[in-house]
């Protein structure tokens, strides 16, 4: 078989742990596989950067269809890994990487692999920014096998629209969200935060984990807070909201006066907005302090989430 498939490619979801979460850029991408990716053909599966025109694929409905052209690309850094298994089924049969923009076939939607990132099973990989992607180009739009995923070939009238909103795509997210509870990934909260203030480290004095108190060096005039971000469209399959939010803030309290976050914010807060009303950081806060501040409490609404491999949660 030409282009023995990578033992970079080798993994199982049991051993899964998830990476920090971060959000894909907001970015226009392309579609396309990046190297070391199988493609089913009629000598077996070929590694994308193998593959030259006039090779035949098979498809996913079983037909075959020659490659009329491969186009080639940097990767840039907005591609997504799809975990093995991830899609159900045993698919992908390995760790697959594509770009943002390349449409998968789950049952009979086509969906952009980004619109289905969850941070969990199907994630930004930033790690991959140098590979390679190839693009295949048939004779017409059809679904190809890709590391045994059915994956669609480069747009050449495409006959399925795409799936981008909606509650088609919310039901096809669910599904994965419980796809993941069933490989034992659980949703949890986290507050691991840092901050700084006059150039000096400060350890937080936490409370029950709903409130983070700081002691103030002489002279300080700014209070800098960083924290882990999420996304909440990674935790609930029927949001929409891709905004990367660190902690929510009920309140801040200056030397026991309770102040709202937004009064003495320089900068790191989003806007509240009538669909979710609370303070949100954005995982990286800035804070004017007046001269002589002692003491800095936040008093803390909700904190990040994360994703957690627990292996007694697995099916």
């Amino acid at each position: 078989m030409r282009g023995a498939t990578p033992l970079s490619h080798a993994g199982h979801l049991a051993a899964f742990a998830p990476l920090p979460a971060r959000a894909l850029p907001d970015a226009a991408g392309a579609a396309g596989f990046a190297a070391g990716t199988a493609i089913l053909t009629t000598e077996g599966e070929v590694l994308a950067e193998h593959l030259i025109p006039g090779d035949t694929a098979i498809l996913a409905n079983g037909a075959t269809a020659q490659i009329r052209r491969i186009t080639r690309q940097r990767g840039g850094t907005r591609l997504v890994r799809i975990q093995r298994g991830a899609l159900g089924r045993g698919l992908p049969t390995r760790p697959l990487i594509l770009a943002p923009d390349q449409p998968l076939l789950l049952g009979h939607v086509l969906v952009r692999a980004a619109d289905l990132i969850d941070n969990a099973t199907i994630l930004p990989d930033h790690a991959s920014a140098d590979i390679e992607l190839f693009a295949i180009e048939l004779a017409t739009q059809a679904i190809l096998l890709a590391d045994g995923a059915p994956a669609e070939s480069a747009e050449s009238g495409r006959e399925t629209p795409l799936c981008q909103s909606g509650p088609t795509l919310a039901a096809l997210r669910a599904r994965l969200a419980a796809r993941n509870r069933g490989f034992g990934l659980i949703a949890t909260e986290t507050l691991a935060l840092s901050a700084r203030a006059a150039y000096r480290a400060l350890t937080p004095l936490l409370n029950a984990s709903r409130e983070a108190s700081f002691a103030i060096p002489a002279g300080a005039t700014e209070l800098f807070v960083t924290t882990p971000t999420f996304t909440p469209a990674d935790f609930d399959p029927a949001s929409a909201d891709r905004r990367k939010l660190g902690l929510a803030l009920a309140a801040v309290s200056l030397d026991g006066r309770s102040m709202r976050a937004h009064a003495l914010a320089i900068s790191g807060l989003h806007t509240p907005t009538p669909a979710d009303p609370q303070t949100w950081t954005t995982g990286r806060l800035r804070l004017n302090l007046p001269p002589g501040t002692r003491k800095v409490s936040l008093h803390i609404a909700a904190r990040p989430k994360t994703w957690q491999f627990n292996p007694k949660a697995a099916a």
